[in-house]
């Protein structure tokens, strides 16, 4: 926060006599000094398997307590570099380039239709993802960039029709 300071100073000669005074402004400016700072909540997102092409998937967010626009805040994701763990537990290092983000709001979103991919509970638990805040984009910063491991976890949806097995000798 920017804060004003006004002071009057008064000039006297030797004997008191006032002889000038003047008025001083000073602007103290809040300097662009503190990194992004992303919320706990931002570090897992839950997201249904069935999700269509562009539509948000969650959202991080990171405060930057600097003021006015050097608090302002960019996100990216660094690289379409995504670890995918499976069910029975194995992980997967993929680049599926499967997420984007919008770079004001901090909205995930899917560039393909989860239909169109992997993007199944059947087969994932979840995916990692590493997003990155930028503080004061196109500013004078004092601070780099932020990243954070975001995991997006699958929610299961009831996708998967209905199958009748039979088994010999039992009968349905």
């Amino acid at each position: 926060m920017d804060r004003l300071y006004i002071l009057i100073v008064h000039a006297l000669d030797n004997d008191n006599t006032m002889r000038e005074e003047a008025e001083i402004t000073i602007n103290v400016e809040d300097e662009n000094d503190n990194s992004p700072v992303f919320s706990t909540a931002s570090q897992s997102i839950y997201c249904d398997e069935n999700l269509g092409m562009g539509q948000t998937c969650g959202k991080v967010i990171a405060i930057d307590a600097d003021q006015g626009n050097a608090g302002d805040v960019e996100y990216k994701l660094p690289g379409a570099q995504e670890t995918w763990y499976r069910n029975d537990g194995s992980i997967e290092n993929r680049n599926l380039g499967l997420f984007e983000i919008d770079a004001v709001t901090g909205e995930v979103r899917l560039t393909k239709s989860g239909k169109q991919t992997d993007f199944d509970r059947e087969k994932y638990t979840k995916v990692e993802i590493v997003v990155t805040a930028n503080d004061a984009p196109g500013k004078m910063a004092n601070t780099g960039l932020v990243e954070q491991k975001v995991e997006i976890y699958l929610n299961d949806v009831n996708d998967n029709a209905v199958r009748v097995v039979e088994y010999p000798g039992q009968g349905i």
